[in-house]
């Protein structure tokens, strides 16, 4: 009975470990040259995608990719922008139907002068992954519509009791005071940024995205930031290992998000200091680390969790859509943001996000 008994877990193990292969899908291994154009496909992509290696030889690539998601990054690796990166995108199988796909691509030079020659790819099957990553954002969203629909309820409701409350004095009063419009009209604009930051997480990320120097971008910001960290005595320090990082990205939305940090970090140190930008990579995981650092106050470990969220602030101004915001663009460019704080020390604010070198 003993022996049957291990016998019977032995063969269910082993049939468990025959369906886990089942689903995990070799990686596809290509070589492609500068244009796009197959040069080398291993015989994995019959088990990934369908197709026989040999049929693929002389194509191009782009034929096999969404038309949404093709957009033209081989043309950095062409130019020697970049040395190697990741993206993700959609691929056309034999049968017609697409397939969430993740591909490392790194560029092969001549060892004669250094320039790009092929690129070449590993390719995976992420179908499974980002299936379950939709459904997790999609409760996410879910819980963040009911905290946000809550949260706008209270953020409105305040200035439209101040405003009923000025027009029920004036009506009782029969006088119309400047002092009475004065208010009515703060809360008013009060009103009006609040739903001006709604729509603006309401619009569809459909914005361009290109490789960029990360360096020169939080340069920028520094720059159009100096007179506002002066008028507060704070100095603003960047410390970098690099004159150039390249990162694909949309400048315009990441100089918001970058705004956005380094002007919460100048209002909290009311006292003045150093506000300190370092700007490192993460070689393990091909990503740059942008690290806000400032002298302020700090935020107590009870708040952290709440930050990001709508509505949530430690300012005495402020809805906090302004870092949901922030949190939702880098998220658009496959990032993340991470905060650290100390209270009486300072906070630290770190934006990752995917390089190519």
């Amino acid at each position: 009975m003993l022996t049957e008994s291990v016998s019977s877990k032995v063969l269910n193990g082993v049939s468990m470990i025959d369906q886990l292969n089942n689903t995990i899908k070799p990686d596809v291994i290509m070589k492609c040259s500068l244009d796009g154009i197959i040069r080398e496909v291993s015989d994995t992509i019959k088990l990934v995608y369908g197709y026989n290696a040999r049929e693929l030889i002389g194509k191009l690539s782009y034929d096999f990719i969404h038309s949404d998601d093709i957009g033209e990054f081989l043309i950095p690796f062409a130019k020697g922008d970049i040395d190697i990166a990741t993206f993700t995108y959609r691929v056309i199988d034999a049968s017609g139907s697409y397939i969430w796909s993740e591909s490392t691509i790194s560029v092969l030079k001549d060892s004669a002068n250094n320039k790009p020659i092929e690129v070449l790819s590993i390719t995976r099957d992420i179908t499974t992954r980002k299936k379950t990553m939709d459904q997790l954002m999609e409760a996410k969203n879910l819980s963040v519509i009911g905290k946000l629909a809550a949260g706008l309820a209270h953020e409105i409701r305040n200035p439209l009791t101040t405003v009923k409350g000025f027009l029920q004095l004036i009506s009782t009063e029969k006088v119309l005071k400047k002092e009475y419009v004065a208010l009515m009209l703060s809360e008013m604009e009060r009103i009006e940024q609040i739903t001006q930051d709604l729509m603006l997480l309401s619009k569809p990320s459909n914005y361009k995205k290109q490789y960029l120097n990360i360096i020169k971008i939080v340069e920028d910001v520094k720059l159009l930031l100096e007179t506002e960290a002066y008028k507060n005595q704070v100095d603003i320090h960047l410390k970098t290992f690099s004159n150039s990082i390249n990162v694909h990205c949309n400048e315009k939305k990441i100089k918001q998000v970058f705004i956005n940090l380094i002007k919460n970090g100048i209002e909290s140190m009311k006292e003045g200091g150093t506000l300190t930008i370092n700007i490192s990579c993460v070689d393990s995981l091909n990503r740059v680390d942008i690290a806000i650092i400032d002298q302020g106050c700090g935020i107590q470990e009870s708040e952290l969790e709440q930050i990001g969220q709508p509505f949530f602030t430690t300012k005495q101004t402020g809805n906090g859509l302004g870092l949901m915001m922030s949190s939702k663009i880098i998220q658009e460019h496959y990032g993340l943001i991470k905060v650290d704080s100390e209270v009486g020390v300072g906070t630290t604010f770190h934006v990752e996000l995917p390089c190519g070198h």
